[in-house]
């Protein structure tokens, strides 16, 4: 009788136990199912969602993200010659994309919005201007001030221009751009783009195709003068609204 009581027993605790393992596997699923875009548990991915406190959000601003990390992954250096697996021209030869800050912004630009825009940062920044789509940076006299404009202002997709981040012979002196990408939950803004030092999110290299925090107060680059010094410091200057025209 206590044998049997004993048997009894553990099958009765081994049908409660899968019951709840049962409950608990459908729960999992059915919560990462429900899980918006923006709001994910898991953690290394809440560090890369740019979009989560962006209102408006639209299919090409979660593109744009899907696309930055994709480009991230290819550990491109700065400059580097690259071929999309895709890209050849109706001669049959393969499309070199030289990959610097000005390109990439190119590239980027076709992949995800379909638009043709100029060569170089500088012409980028004149196309902006003569389109009336340019937005010059105010500096308030206190910086978070300061930023939470910027924060309000910006969208994913907009391009950001620095003047003076290395030696140009051009009026306006416009040498860098990167495309904004969004905010986290902290209000960190992160941008997308070609650098040439800074080191990127999730990289252990400095420089390249990556992801980099956005603050406009950094200075990222400076004029030389002739013994190699730093005599002129690069200036963040506004940004361009060219995505959805």
């Amino acid at each position: 009788m206590r044998i049997e009581w004993k048997i009894c027993l553990t099958f009765l605790l081994l049908a409660i136990a899968f019951r709840y393992s049962e409950s608990q596997n459908k729960s999992e699923t059915e919560n990462s199912s429900q899980i918006p875009l923006h709001k994910t548990k898991n953690p290394s991915a809440q560090i890369d969602n740019y979009l989560q406190l962006e209102p408006n959000v639209s299919q090409k601003d979660i593109a744009l993200q899907e696309f930055a990390r994709e480009m991230r992954k290819k550990e491109l250096s700065y400059a580097e010659s690259w071929i999309p697996n895709y890209g050849e021209t109706t001669a049959g030869q393969s499309i070199h994309w030289l990959m610097d800050c000005s390109n990439t912004a190119r590239y980027t630009y076709q992949e995800i919005y379909q638009k043709q825009i100029p060569r170089t940062s500088l012409d980028q920044y004149l196309f902006a201007k003569r389109q009336s789509l340019f937005y010059p940076i105010v500096w308030e006299k206190e910086k978070d001030l300061t930023r939470k404009i910027i924060l309000k202002k910006l969208q994913p997709g907009d391009l950001l221009f620095w003047k003076n981040t290395t030696n140009v012979h051009t009026n306006p002196p416009i040498s860098h751009v990167m495309i904004y990408l969004g905010r986290d939950n902290s209000d960190k803004m992160f941008m997308f783009g070609a650098s040439t030092s800074a080191r990127s999110q999730d990289s252990q290299k400095s420089g390249g195709i990556g992801i980099y925090p956005f603050d406009p107060y950094s200075k990222i680059g400076c004029v030389k003068d002739s013994l190699g010094v730093c005599s002129v410091y690069s200036e963040f200057v506004g940004w361009a609204r060219l995505q959805l025209e």
